[in-house]
This record gives C-alpha cells, structure tokens and sequence, in this order.
C-alpha cells in the first residue's frame, strides 16, 4: 500500500476518473467560460453547473466547426497553416457574416497596433528624451457619421476605447 496522497495513487485514481471524460478535442476551461459569462450578466446573476457545463460544450462544439472549415479553407488551397483570416471566411461561410466585416476590421487594427508598437519599441528614443517624435501622416481609415477621417495608426496605441465604435 502506498502512503496516503503519494503520486502513483493519484495517478491510479486520475486514469481511472478521466477515462471517461477523454476526449481529443480540446476543450475550453470552465472557469474562463464562467469569468466571460459573469461579465455579461448582472451582479446578482446565479450561473448553475448545467448552465456552465452546456456553454462550454457549445462553444467547443462551435469553435470545432468554425476550425474544421478553416481547416478545408486551407486544404483546397493546400497550405498547411490556418490563419485569422481562414478563420473569418469559414464563419462567413456558416452564416455569420454579420461578424465579418468587424471581426475584419476589428483583425486590420489589431495588426497595425501591433506593427506600431513594435516600431515604438524598435525605435525607442534614449530614455532621457521623454516625448516621441510626432506622427502625423494618416494610413487608415476610420468610418463615423457618413465621414471618413483617418488616423495614424500609434494613435491607438494604450487607448482602452479603440475598438468600441
């Protein structure tokens, strides 16, 4: 008999536990779903564990779709990589087409804050120069009551609000 709480008797009693719940899917952990689902509801909201447990089978159950079609996406183009953008055609191809076009451009800003912030970094100022130089020259465009006004892209950068129009 092994002493109490050693590791091969948790590892004996999580084989045989897990048996049943091995799958080869990956799955979302329940406390990130629940962190999400909390952010949504009102305060006092009461969330059960069948509540819980179904949201994370769904979701699974969607993103094992949306990642399947993306998947074919590259096949029929014979690439071996899935990218964001796969990933936005095959919810298009579902019928979430209403997602699309901000999932779009929601992907474009992502990657010019990126390729601004690695800019910054790469062409930092030494630290005893505190303001950076100014950016004025627009790049992108950004669409609001009928106007097109267009802004830098470091204009972004640390802005909380940016994606919230």
């Amino acid at each position: 008999m092994e002493p109490e709480g050693s590791f091969l008797q948790d590892q004996n009693q999580n084989s045989s536990s897990s048996k049943e719940e091995e799958n080869d899917e990956p799955c979302l952990a329940l406390a990130n779903v629940v962190k999400i689902m909390k952010k949504v509801l009102p305060p006092r909201a009461i969330i059960t564990d069948q509540a819980k447990e179904a949201i994370v089978a769904c979701t699974n159950e969607f993103i094992g779709f949306i990642t399947m079609e993306a998947n074919d996406i590259c096949l029929n183009e014979n690439r071996s990589i899935i990218t964001a953008q796969d990933l936005l055609f095959a919810m298009d191809r579902f019928g979430f087409d209403n997602y699309f076009n901000i999932l779009t451009l929601y992907l474009h800003r992502y990657r010019q804050n990126v390729a601004a912030a690695s800019l910054l970094v790469t062409n930092m100022p030494p630290p005893h120069l505190s303001e950076p130089p100014l950016l004025v020259q627009p790049t992108m465009p950004q669409m609001g009551n009928n106007v097109i006004t267009h802004f830098h892209p470091f204009t972004f950068i640390n802005r909380h609000r940016f994606f919230h129009d």
